[in-house]
């Protein structure tokens, strides 16, 4: 997470804004970005295409062209 967070300050040219709270959220994901391996047992034609920068750039933009990135 905080390689994540250390590449879209790096993206956005921003530091953001987060906090760690030890408390867990009952919406949590099951699919983790840093093992996707069962992921791909249960769903065989899926492929990854898009690196994790590319994801954080496309993202960045996208928040950019409604407003909420800069």
């Amino acid at each position: 997470m905080l390689e994540a967070i250390h590449r879209c300050e790096r993206i956005s040219g921003k530091r953001m804004d987060n906090r760690y709270h030890d408390l867990t959220r009952s919406s949590n994901h099951l699919w983790y970005l840093s093992n996707v391996g069962t992921f791909q047992r249960h769903y065989t034609t899926w492929l990854n295409t898009h690196s994790l920068e590319d994801l954080l750039q496309d993202l960045h933009a996208g928040a950019a062209a409604e407003g909420g990135a800069t």
